[in-house]
């Protein structure tokens, strides 16, 4: 579920607990799971092996609603922050490379299809959810009050903030068994099978392992952050919660189409052509954006066309890890995915640079990150031949 949507709701109702709750911490959330992901995709790939395809991503989802439980259930700034980042961060990084393995090994030709159709639920779970959550928190669209870049809502939203977080985490507890009733894994995926792996120090030699690091750190920055503040910069200007709550729920649903149709591209097409495509949008809304939010009609339009364009990133990094290292992909996955912890702490800089200097300068700094993602996909080969090393680890970079 995207922080984003929740994001107002979860900041004022631990300000109207704790005085001393830090905005900032809070804020910080969504980039503290991501990094917290991290380790998610690390330890997968072992408790698939040790526990096999269903009981992982049991375990995944039960940590996603722990999360959410554990966040009704407290008001401590620092427990509610770090337990629902490492929860929800170490569940999602299980389910995320657990999920896609086994698609991958049924469709071996059809990789960018099967993992758009995968990555199109975690977009339908944002729509769906974003809106149950809004709905129980917020039931009469009550206007929050604006205080610098921070908006508080009040004793009638923030007292049913709770409640929202403990049914969305039922929610999800129930979800995460049928899910594990209904997977049937083909009887060698009971087990992920083990391939012989490289040696930690050979793969690091590979060019394209840090082309697609270097890339993962900088792409995903934009992403990251308008997912997370389009709708906390939204309600600065747009005194409206139920319409950014239903914004989010079509944005997430255009989404769906893009997780399904930008890595179907690669399918057909190279992978700087497709990155390229999607980022060059990306400049022009860091542009944008700035003028869209003075009315609901261009912000709507902005943020739908943002979160179509940006559903490419993880899916699209995905299967290209995939298509490149095959057998190797699960060693250097984690590895590669690590630069969501370098793009998660650019956020939270650019977010500090948004409340001290103002938003337009944050994107237009964006906008240059942009550009140099674009730079960095035409680094990354299409193909993996073994004894492929740089001259220097630092050739990605030049």
């Amino acid at each position: 579920m995207n922080w984003g949507a929740l994001l107002p709701y979860a900041a004022s109702y631990l300000s109207s607990t704790d005085s001393g709750a830090n905005s900032s911490l809070v804020y910080g959330a969504q980039s503290f799971s991501l990094i917290s992901e991290i380790l998610g995709t690390v330890v997968a790939p072992i408790l698939s092996r040790k526990l096999g395809v269903r009981l992982c991503l049991l375990l995944g989802g039960l940590l996603v609603s722990a999360a959410y439980l554990l966040c009704s259930a407290t008001s401590d700034p620092y427990l509610f922050v770090f337990g629902y980042s490492g929860l929800l961060g170490i569940g999602a990084g299980i389910i995320s490379i657990t999920s896609l393995q086994p698609g991958w090994e049924y469709f071996p030709e059809s990789k960018g299809k099967i993992t758009g159709i995968i990555m199109a639920g975690y977009s339908t779970a944002c729509m769906i959810f974003g809106l149950i959550f809004t709905y129980i928190a917020n039931p009469y669209n009550v206007s929050p009050v604006r205080c610098g870049n921070n908006v508080f809502f009040g004793s009638e939203v923030d007292g049913n903030v709770p409640s929202a977080f403990f049914w969305i985490g039922c929610i999800f507890s129930a979800l995460a068994l049928i899910a594990f009733a209904l997977v049937r894994p083909i009887r060698s995926q009971m087990r992920t099978n083990s391939t012989p792996g490289l040696p930690v120090k050979e793969f690091l030699k590979m060019s394209n392992v840090w082309n697609m690091f270097f890339f993962v750190s900088a792409s995903l920055v934009f992403w990251y952050f308008i997912t997370a503040y389009y709708k906390s910069f939204g309600i600065l200007y747009i005194q409206d919660d139920h319409f950014l709550a239903y914004l989010g729920s079509v944005a997430n649903i255009v989404g769906v189409l893009g997780r399904c149709f930008w890595p179907t591209l690669l399918d057909y097409f190279p992978f700087k052509t497709v990155m390229t495509l999607c980022m060059s949008f990306e400049i022009l809304a860091n542009i944008l954006i700035w003028y869209a939010v003075g009315a609901k009609a261009t912000y709507a339009v902005l943020i739908i066309s943002v979160f179509f364009v940006g559903s490419a990133h993880y899916p699209c990094i995905a299967v290209q890890t995939g298509k490149i290292f095959e057998e190797l992909s699960s060693q250097v996955w984690p590895f590669v995915y690590s630069g969501v912890g370098i793009a998660s702490v650019s956020v939270i800089l650019i977010k500090l640079m948004a409340d001290s200097v103002g938003y337009f300068q944050a994107y237009i700094a964006q906008a240059f990150v942009v550009v140099l993602s674009i730079l960095l996909s035409w680094r990354v080969q299409e193909s993996y031949k073994p004894g492929e090393t740089p001259a220097e680890f630092i050739e990605p970079l030049l």
